[in-house]
């Protein structure tokens, strides 16, 4: 009788274990069900920002004639940017991001030196070129500030975005890659809590914008003469420096404070782009390019 008491017991606790063990798998299938998601509409107001800059600019962007060197026309390009920054319903900590980013990535608006720095002009020690936006975007995988799938599509976006400027893929190409790596971005789910995923968000974000905002004003681009929809080689130049002034600013946050505003590197993110695409639309461009 004690003997089958015993086995009883036995059984008992071999089924409980069972039902606990089933239980905590059937669980584990399910990860993350309950946890809220980033989703990408969330970022695209980094893009509609960007592109309002890209339309005041166009519409109310005046050459002043008396500016004759290279530095005093930078900043005058700058400070009207600046102007309209100002201007914006955002709060101040994103604002005063913003106006930090246009002073801070103002160089950008000679478009041949925004692309020899961030694709050409930087060596490693083996020689190779590597450029800024590269040597950036290792520097924040390394710090954690992007994971795996984030470096690996940001350097992907970089390249394909230097092919494009060399000729290699076309206009329609790049975007439909960038499409695609905003596809994969909403398949990875990653969590509102999370500190990952924010960086490509933005920097796919304010790309899509911005090759809409080109196919649909394809008048402001200088040498654009013909109306077609087709993109200026350069209007790649916001995809580059969105992703490049993300990576960098989510550095210089998590560098200041050991974590990182991403309201604030999403708006810096914008300045970056919109230095890079600024000095070579309509009569600025040409402009600009005269006194350089």
């Amino acid at each position: 009788m004690k003997m089958k008491k015993i086995i009883f017991s036995l059984l008992s606790v071999a089924i409980i274990a069972t039902i606990v063990n089933t239980s905590c798998k059937k669980t584990d299938e399910v990860p993350n069900s309950n946890v809220e998601k980033l989703s990408f509409e969330s970022f695209e107001k980094y893009g509609s920002i960007h592109n309002d800059f890209l339309s005041n600019f166009k519409s109310e962007f005046d050459i002043n004639p008396e500016i004759t060197t290279v530095s005093d026309g930078i900043d005058y390009i700058s400070q009207f940017n600046i102007n309209f920054a100002m201007e914006l319903d955002i709060d101040n900590v994103e604002k005063k991001a913003l106006i930090n980013s246009l002073e801070k990535h103002k160089r950008f608006l000679h478009t041949p030196e925004f692309y020899n720095e961030l694709f050409v002009s930087s060596f490693k020690s083996t020689g190779e070129s590597t450029g800024l936006y590269f040597e950036s975007t290792e520097q924040a995988h390394n710090l954690g500030i992007i994971d795996d799938f984030e470096f690996n599509r940001i350097n992907l976006i970089g390249q394909k975005v230097k092919d494009n400027h060399d000729g290699l893929i076309s206009d329609y190409e790049l975007k439909t890659i960038i499409l695609q790596i905003k596809d994969e971005w909403i398949a990875k789910g990653y969590s509102i809590d999370s500190d990952n995923g924010h960086a490509l968000a933005i920097t796919l974000a304010i790309s899509l914008a911005s090759l809409e905002w080109w196919e649909e004003n394809p008048d402001a681009f200088g040498d654009n003469q013909n109306g077609t929809k087709a993109l200026p080689a350069w209007a790649a130049a916001d995809v580059v420096g969105a992703g490049y002034s993300a990576v960098v600013a989510g550095i210089g946050s998590y560098s200041t404070t050991g974590e990182v505003n991403w309201g604030a590197v999403g708006i810096a993110a914008c300045g970056g782009a919109v230095a890079g695409s600024t000095g070579i639309i309509g009569k600025a461009g040409k402009w600009l390019s005269g006194l350089f």
